[in-house]
């Protein structure tokens, strides 16, 4: 009873508290997001003043220059053809002051312009013609921007007031044909509005920002205009300006967002596990009148304390519903043969399922329920149905191995050799006796698909188990099966499969087989190419096993030489550190060496104390611990099996080698 209160309370408050935390998650990632933008936005702020302030420095120095200039050769308000002439040194000097200004100041291939006051003076390059423009004057028309969008060539420019200043030629002035000027002024709304209505963008190679709206255009004609806010865009290449201060700030926005849409998609997923559970503990709720929640409880508790119980009654429902579908399926008067279905069933069903509707005389009832009671309820199925109208019993014997097949023809046989009463009913026909080596002729043509893909299956086992000569065998099974329909489409399928099983454990495939294999049109012819395939795997993985076999030997060897000074140096120790038995390491190190483990560690040994023995500074003591012996009588016996001779004497006769030697 407290299990069942304890739950109750949780199941019924657990999708309050799944929505409090999805809001939770929501509004986290909605505070992340808003924090990271505003972070974003005071970056591009701050990189558009410091654009702006280095811009208006360079301006106001063109400006005091040009200025002096502009006084000195007396510009006009008004345009004035003859206002250059005699002035021809200080108008060169204008042009390369203003040709030294052109990569910043330069807003298209012939207009230049500098600040002057609160005017703006204008200078062709083509004919030094020059303008002056007052700001207050200048407006924004609908012809003005007609002939700025469809004219070859024009100039926008940033202007301190937050306005974007348009300039386009104008071949003719009165009389004369020159190179002028005429401007207007737009704001970046209202310039956005307005090239909504062209297709031709920006002609210009500019990029330049005015109240967080960066203005964009390439001479191939497609141009941008992007807004702060991101809503704003035309054409196909915006600027890099237009990603300036972004950054990691965007990117921890976007994170905490897919945070909080995973988190809200587990919580929706939950509750969407959660509302056939609740319809479950409705189920289990209506035998008993208790609610769904009450329910719940007492499934949980059932499985809890029951699970044996339960777990009968699932499988007593199992075994009835088998037999009432397969009985269904042969009840109806299907067109298709019935054990062709059954077939289909089984491979649906990744089982092997044969059946067999017989009718009987009712008074044979008895009789069939004996001669089946030996089977397994595993192994077969009845289903019992009696026929008023025709007065007989159908009983469906539904065999899952394919030896209880034999065991049927066997127990058909005898009742027809018993009595000649017995009909049987095959694919809403009924047959009479002479035609029953037919229906098990079709039994054997349907089992057919299920047998060769339980015999590739088990092939496929055995290659990913690397066990070569079980995957030969069973493709030997699988060339000596009958022929059967879709041999063709089953070789097309298994090659595709052998491709991918391939794939997947890094086995080398041969082009000339792979094609051979996928034309085969039978399974025989399918299967000896497929044992050539394997038997080349085989060798492949033969020799990685070489390969990986001599690597490890080495590095057996090389931790002998480093370890060998431990007594607790072992075949068990070496074993533990390498991952592989004791067995794979003694054929390693006889392979390497030519000597068994024993024998290889102790020469080791050996030769070590020789050539300690020569050295005056260690006992013989000293000499046998430091080369791996804690018995000093062990060590002594080792030497003197190995050299013929105790420490003691070697030592000597080193030494009276070293006296005799010439000096």
């Amino acid at each position: 009873m407290v299990f069942a209160r304890k739950s109750n309370v949780f199941l019924q408050y657990l999708w309050r508290y799944a929505l409090i935390a999805v809001i939770g998650c929501l509004l986290v990632g909605a505070y992340f997001s808003y924090a990271s933008l505003r972070e974003v936005r005071a970056v591009r702020e701050d990189a558009l003043r410091e654009k702006m302030r280095m811009a208006l420095s360079d301006l106001n120095m063109l400006d005091r220059e040009m200025a002096s200039l502009a006084v000195e050769i007396s510009i006009e308000p008004e345009f004035q053809p003859g206002a250059w002439q005699g002035q021809e040194l200080k108008q060169r000097k204008m042009l390369e002051m203003l040709h030294a200004y052109r990569p910043r100041s330069v807003l298209a291939e012939e207009f230049f312009l500098v600040f002057h006051d609160s005017h703006y003076v204008f200078l062709s390059s083509g004919q030094k013609s020059y303008r002056y423009v007052y700001a207050d004057t200048l407006g924004m028309e609908e012809s003005a921007f007609s002939a700025c969008v469809d004219g070859e060539t024009f100039a926008p420019l940033a202007l301190p007031d937050g306005r974007l200043l348009f300039l386009y030629p104008v071949r003719t002035y009165g009389y004369t044909r020159i190179n002028g000027a005429m401007g207007f002024l737009v704001s970046a709304e209202a310039l956005y509005e307005r090239m909504q209505l062209t297709s031709g963008g920006l002609p210009s190679d500019i990029a330049l920002w005015v109240n967080g709206f960066a203005a964009v255009g390439t001479k191939s004609g497609d141009g941008a205009l992007w807004a702060e806010n991101g809503n704003f865009t035309l054409a196909a290449k915006p600027s890099l300006d237009v990603a300036l201060g972004a950054g990691a700030s965007l990117r921890n926005a976007y994170l905490a967002l897919i945070v909080a849409f995973v988190l809200a998609l587990a919580v929706i997923l939950a509750y969407r596990s959660y509302m056939p559970l609740r319809r479950l503990g409705k189920k289990y709720a209506l035998a008993d009148g208790q609610n769904e929640w009450e329910g719940i409880d007492s499934l949980l508790g059932s499985l809890l304390s029951r699970n044996e119980m339960v777990a009968n009654k699932m499988k007593e429902q199992l075994a009835r519903l088998k037999p009432q579908m397969l009985g269904m399926l042969l009840d109806g008067n299907c067109d298709q043969h019935v054990l062709d279905a059954l077939a289909a069933l089984g491979v649906a069903l990744n089982s092997e399922y044969f059946a067999l509707l017989l009718l009987v005389p009712l008074e044979r009832a008895k009789a069939f329920s004996s001669l089946i009671a030996d089977m397994t309820e595993e192994q077969i199925a009845l289903y019992p149905v009696e026929r008023e109208k025709e007065g007989c019993l159908c009983v469906l014997a539904c065999m899952e191995e394919s030896y209880l097949v034999d065991d049927a023809r066997e127990w058909i046989e005898s009742l027809l050799e018993s009595e000649g009463d017995i009909q049987v009913r095959y694919g809403g026909v009924v047959a009479h006796i002479e035609e029953v080596g037919f229906l098990f002729a079709k039994m054997a043509n349907a089992r057919a698909p299920i047998q060769r893909e339980a015999l590739f299956s088990q092939m496929i086992a055995c290659v990913r188990a690397r066990d070569w000569q079980a995957a030969h065998d069973f493709l030997l099974q699988l060339e000596n099966e009958p022929p059967a329909e879709g041999e063709a489409t089953f070789a097309l399928e298994s090659t595709a499969t052998l491709v991918r099983i391939g794939r997947e454990e890094g086995l080398p495939m041969d082009e000339v087989l792979l094609g051979d294999m996928m034309l085969a049109d039978s399974i025989c012819q399918f299967a000896a190419l497929a044992i050539r395939q394997m038997e080349k795997w085989a060798l492949s993985d033969q020799e990685h096993a070489n390969a990986r076999s001599n690597a490890m030997a080495g590095e057996v060897i090389e931790y002998i030489h480093t370890h060998y000074k431990e007594n607790s140096l072992s075949l068990d120790s070496i074993s533990a550190a390498f991952g592989v038995s004791t067995n794979t390491l003694y054929r390693l190190v006889k392979r390497e060496t030519h000597m068994t483990y024993r024998e290889y560690v102790v020469k080791l040994r050996i030769d070590v104390a020789k050539r300690l023995l020569l050295r005056q500074d260690r006992t013989v003591t000293e000499v046998a611990s430091q080369v791996g012996y804690v018995n000093l009588s062990h060590f002594i016996k080792s030497f003197k099996a190995l050299t013929g001779l105790t420490p003691a004497q070697y030592r000597a006769g080193g030494r009276a080698e070293e006296m005799d030697a010439p000096e």
